[in-house]
């Protein structure tokens, strides 16, 4: 029997007892699951008239309020119901979801904790993994989701999730393994397009990775990751005006977001808008004090306004927070091919392109700073 047939059950059940609790609840339970949220609110109303003081209904009508978005509302209630019901693995669980999309992560995070220790629930377990990598505990949201992913060998979310961890943490072959592994799983799963996207455009395969971007938006407008991607490969390939618009996108859906920032400012520079590449690095030093990329994006605009002072100063400071960082010692090649240090440029160039910074020898900063040097040997000479 499929999903209409038994909701029209339901209700012919409930019309001949209106006044059954469990009719009510299955069938407000059955609605939701199928995405009728408006009549199941309507049918929640009439059960409140009956049952005005049933905690069941009062869960249900939380949900009710998840569903709409308005997870102040939904919140308020399971904050009340925790109070009055105790603890329970379901009811920490709806509260922590809302917790997050309230983007309170930390709370989010105490209850999951506490709702695992009641149920080991695929959808809880994922959550708290999910949470603890939001949180950047990344130790944490490996042993969780790898224990995960060991249990439920068919959970394609999981996998998804694995891969984006392991891009983040630089570990590109695991990466590769379960994106892959999600798409056998499900060929729709966001994470995944976005993880082989990265990965493939590591070897500088735009085309390929262009698919697996441009298919990860169809799937979700709203991905931070998704535009970093389309953006980077509008970059490569000199279409700037198309790559501002997704690294803005990008920055709108994750304001904090550094590569962004980073590739942004040096979009600017490439199109030789250097006051608003100066204060897209400075944004980004505003959100991270540690993020040497931002001095050194800072440094290369003090070069090419002749400000070599002030070069030098950021170039000390990027430098001593990452000797390996790529537009510091961009910046420090343009310092001395200025005053004709050539071979000593050259070699600091070697020694730059020389260090791998992941395993597989390559960085994204690394092909970005190569077409960057390119275009400014140029415009420089």
């Amino acid at each position: 029997m499929d999903i209409t047939a038994k909701i029209e059950k339901l209700e012919l059940f409930l019309q001949q007892d209106q006044n059954n609790l469990n009719l009510s609840l299955d069938l407000i339970y059955l609605l939701l699951d199928a995405g009728y949220v408006d009549k199941a609110a309507s049918y929640l109303d009439k059960a409140l008239l009956v049952n005005p003081e049933s905690s069941q209904l009062a869960y249900v009508s939380a949900l009710i309020s998840s569903q709409k978005h308005d997870y102040i509302k939904a919140l308020n209630i399971l904050l009340l119901l925790l109070d009055k019901e105790g603890n329970s693995a379901q009811l920490l669980y709806q509260t922590a979801y809302c917790y997050l999309q309230l983007s309170q992560p930390e709370n989010a995070l105490r209850l999951l904790t506490i709702a695992a220790e009641y149920s080991q629930e695929r959808e809880i377990v994922y959550l708290l993994g999910r949470t603890q990598y939001q949180l950047k505990m990344f130790d944490l949201a490996l042993s969780t989701l790898i224990g995960l992913a060991e249990k439920e060998t068919s959970y394609a979310p999981v996998n998804g999730l694995l891969s984006q961890l392991y891009i983040d943490i630089e570990q590109w072959d695991s990466a590769q393994e379960y994106a892959l592994k999600t798409l056998e799983l499900d060929t729709n799963n966001t994470s995944a397009n976005v993880s082989v996207g990265y990965i493939v455009l590591q070897s500088n395969q735009y085309d390929k990775a262009n698919q697996y971007f441009s298919k990860a938006l169809e799937l979700k407008e709203d991905s931070s990751r998704t535009h970093l991607g389309l953006g980077t490969i509008a970059v490569f390939q000199q279409r700037y005006a198309e790559a501002e618009q997704h690294l803005h996108r990008a920055l709108n859906i994750q304001a904090d977001l550094l590569p962004a920032i980073n590739l942004l400012g040096w979009l600017y520079i490439l199109t030789d808008r250097f006051g608003q590449a100066r204060e897209v690095f400075e944004s980004g030093v505003e959100i991270d004090r540690s993020y040497a990329e931002m001095y050194g994006g800072i440094a290369v605009i003090n070069v090419l306004e002749k400000n070599e002072t002030s070069a030098r100063k950021n170039v000390s400071i990027a430098s001593r927070l990452d000797k390996t960082n790529y537009s510091g010692n961009f910046a420090k090649i343009l310092l001395l091919q200025n005053s004709q240090q050539v071979s000593q440029a050259e070699k600091v160039w070697a020694e730059l392109m020389s260090s791998p910074v992941d395993v597989s020898g390559k960085t994204f900063e690394q092909a970005i700073i190569e077409k960057i040097r390119e275009y400014l040997k140029v415009t420089l000479h």
